[in-house]
């Protein structure tokens, strides 16, 4: 049990020295992975939250445009109730 506190210890501090998300650092030490594998993997998670990130956007901007489009079609006295 020790060393498996011990363990996370390391591998948070590895994270926080690399700046790794926590995930890959599991992988790497789940999956034995090597350090091409680990930046490859790294690479990939970074790439994904910036991609969800820009998708995110994206529906809000969509929500925005929506709200914008019925709020332009109701008269005044409709817009109050809605």
């Amino acid at each position: 049990m020790h060393n498996d506190i011990f363990s996370s210890l390391v591998i948070s501090q590895i994270v926080n020295a690399t700046g790794l998300d926590s995930r890959v650092a599991s992988f790497k030490k789940q999956l034995k992975l090597s350090d091409q594998q680990t930046a490859e993997l790294d690479k990939v998670y970074q790439e994904t939250r910036e991609r969800v990130r820009t998708i995110k956007q994206e529906i809000r901007d969509i929500e925005k445009e929506k709200q914008y489009r019925l709020e332009a079609m109701l008269t005044p006295e409709q817009a109050k109730l809605y």
